[in-house]
């Protein structure tokens, strides 16, 4: 009889355990779909900083672009030849200055000519560094790895200063735009994890809650959230959509329901 009494609360125990296992795992089995939008982190409309004709533009829609590449090459002759004369007129200018400096160590000259020649020479090296900066316009680099989007102006075209050429959209770290109902912000935080599902693959990719909007909208009561792949695919491009899944816990179930959606 002792024996039957000790299996019998050792089974009850073990009942009791398993209960208690199974609901804390069920307190975060409810799965929650909004849907989402990926989006580059990094967009980069790039404009010429001098007006030239456009000698080379060697990317077009849809190619790959390394960080620092030349994807601009202007004719920038009138450049170069302008800086030749500056250069001349620099060694002029420091020479005139050298020889100043000598006469007025014999007395042969007095302090105003050295002045107006240290003047001209510090106005030569002022014109010299104008032209390098106007020179360093010759080229457009690209600022981060992507892919051209769009390109607005061609080879052998004379463009103005200010004047767009292409827009650059980054290949890395891009991010998913979703609305959710504010009501998740019970328990959403940063870091939050969940899976997504790319509609044009077909794939799913783990991501995770990056950062969370910092306004309620009043009237659909959602939120804006912006998520990240934790691995970013090759295939995956900028403006493909998707079903953001998470687990959230069973006492906001009832509040999910038709409220979430992708960013516009």
């Amino acid at each position: 009889m002792i024996a039957a009494r000790k299996t019998r609360l050792r089974l009850a125990a073990i009942a009791a355990a398993a209960f208690a296992l199974c609901t804390a795992t069920q307190a975060y089995a409810q799965e929650a779909q909004v849907r989402g939008v990926l989006k580059a982190s990094k967009v980069a409309t790039l404009a010429s900083e001098t007006g030239a004709r456009i000698l080379d533009r060697p990317y077009s829609v849809g190619d790959a672009v390394e960080a620092g590449a030349v994807i601009v090459s202007f004719d920038c002759r009138r450049i170069e030849a302008e800086k030749k004369a500056a250069i001349a007129e620099q060694r002029s200018a420091h020479s005139e200055l050298k020889q100043q400096r000598t006469l007025k160590s014999y007395g042969a000259t007095g302090a105003m000519d050295v002045q107006l020649a240290e003047a001209k020479a510090a106005a030569a090296n002022a014109r010299l560094e104008a032209i390098d900066a106007e020179k360093s316009t010759c080229e457009i680099t690209a600022p981060f790895a992507g892919r051209v989007s769009d390109v607005y102006a061609y080879p052998h075209e004379t463009v103005s200063a200010g004047q767009e050429i292409l827009t650059l959209i980054g290949s890395q770290d891009l991010e998913i735009d979703l609305i959710v109902p504010s009501i998740w912000l019970r328990w959403l935080r940063p870091g939050e994890p969940f899976t997504f599902v790319i509609d044009e693959t077909g794939t799913a990719h783990t991501a995770q809650v990056l950062r969370v909007g910092a306004r309620v909208d009043p009237v659909s009561q959602t939120i804006q959230v912006i998520a990240q792949l934790v691995e970013q695919p090759e295939l995956v491009l900028s403006g493909m959509s998707g079903v953001a899944n998470f687990d959230m816990p069973l006492a906001d179930t009832g509040e999910i329901s038709g409220q979430g959606g992708a960013a516009q």
